[in-house]
């Protein structure tokens, strides 16, 4: 039964690629929790599924590795890594100009440090949410601004996302 639901799913996936278009990108996100700011570099890969003109569904993967830390009363902070599945619905506006809107579930690992005393290493499971604004400067390249909330944290991105 495995198998046939596998072969199924794979001939569904494969037979979308008449109406879909691959995408990927890298972003610097800033995650923000008042008195502390990480940053983390996060890659992402999915799939463009067009539903009419203007509105086009986005499935993807994203995975992203810690690139600036942060102190507080003495405490270091920063992020190891994280994995986040996301459905992006994304908004022509006009020619070069789309809004998109995101939901989020992902695992991102935070390490603490206090010198001298050791580390804590902790993985959080949440939900995120937001949405921004892109720029397709060519017919396959795309600059973006977001926002998300993730579980409480700020989070705002700027990256460049490429379709193939």
């Amino acid at each position: 039964m495995k198998h046939k639901i596998f072969g199924m799913t794979l001939a569904l996936m494969l037979s979308a690629t008449g109406w879909a278009q691959g995408v990927s990108g890298i972003s610097y996100v800033e995650l923000d929790e008042g008195d502390i700011s990480v940053a983390a570099l996060v890659g992402s890969v999915g799939y463009r599924y067009a539903i009419n003109e203007s509105i086009t569904v986005v499935p993807e993967l994203r995975v992203g590795l810690g690139v600036k830390d942060d102190s507080f009363a003495g405490t270091d902070v920063k992020i190891n890594g994280l994995v986040a599945g996301a459905v992006r619905a994304e908004f022509a506006v006009s020619e070069p100009v789309y809004l998109f809107a995101a939901g989020s579930y992902g695992r991102y690992r935070v390490k603490a440090t206090v010198p001298g005393a050791g580390s804590v290493s902790d993985a959080n499971k949440d939900w995120g949410f937001g949405g921004g604004i892109g720029f397709n400067f060519s017919q396959n390249g795309s600059i973006e601004l977001g926002y998300e909330d993730i579980g409480g944290l700020d989070a705002y991105s700027a990256g460049v996302r490429f379709k193939f």
